[in-house]
């Protein structure tokens, strides 16, 4: 037998989450339609405080999965530009090697490098 507070109790409980869909039914809304539903309800009610809640978490959770794409985006550009440019200091570095090279033999058979420098031999001082 339940007394006249404990009925009050449950019909205020009733009255304020009176409408409200099931937890279940709340996680397969779009952020849109708990927004709608919670502009119908009177502010500061606890149907209006679980809405407000349950529309924070999904933005949050929006929020979230865009910054985590934007990581691995980040991730991936990041090791795709390191290869590209050892790649490219790979075959841009070896072609100046070899110019630098072939200008070093030119010089040597045309007999313009200083004949004193004979450490090197390229015509730049190592430092």
């Amino acid at each position: 037998m339940t007394t006249r507070i404990e009925r009050e109790e449950e019909e205020g409980m009733d009255h304020g989450f009176r409408g409200l869909p099931l937890p279940k039914e709340r996680e397969k809304m779009d952020v849109l339609k708990i927004a709608e539903l919670l502009s119908s309800r009177p502010k500061g009610s606890p149907a209006y405080i679980v809405l407000e809640h349950e529309l924070n978490l999904k933005i949050a959770r929006l929020q979230a999965k865009a910054t985590l794409n934007a990581g691995w985006i980040s991730a991936v550009a990041t090791i795709l530009a390191v290869f590209i440019a050892f790649a490219l200091g790979y075959f841009i570095g070896s072609s100046q090697t070899d110019k630098m090279r072939d200008i070093s033999r030119k010089q040597q058979s045309s007999g313009e490098i200083d004949k004193s420098n004979k450490t090197s031999s390229t015509p730049f001082k190592a430092f």
